[in-house]
């Protein structure tokens, strides 16, 4: 990168391209759905889906859930790896405050 000015695009680039929906095979798809439909998954109770996305939950506990996640592992059912939701989240604090600061761009 030569010019401060073009990280946004870069940045922008770089999300695009992690995002982009792979290809998907109608056969596959289906077997991967079968599969986790005779697994018998349990559900989450009618308690815990309220919870899901529960405002009052402090960036504190945010953050010592995160922490507290063994590297490489996915602790949930999406299957993302803690890591990833670590970065994004340390990333996400760290770069206003850089920003703010003008270490970015001076």
């Amino acid at each position: 990168m030569t010019a401060p000015g073009s990280l946004p695009q870069v940045i922008a680039s770089f999300w695009q391209d992690i995002c982009k929906q792979p290809p998907v095979s109608p056969a596959a798809q289906a077997q991967v759905l079968d599969a986790v439909r005779s697994q018998n998954s349990q559900l989450l109770s009618s308690d815990q889906a309220a919870a899901v996305g529960d405002p009052s939950i402090s960036e504190a506990e945010v953050y010592a859930a995160l922490k507290a996640t063994a590297p490489g592992k996915a602790p949930g059912w999406d299957g993302i790896p803690a890591n990833l939701f670590f970065f994004s989240f340390f990333f996400s604090r760290t770069s206003g405050r850089a920003y703010a600061a003008g270490l970015f761009w001076g």
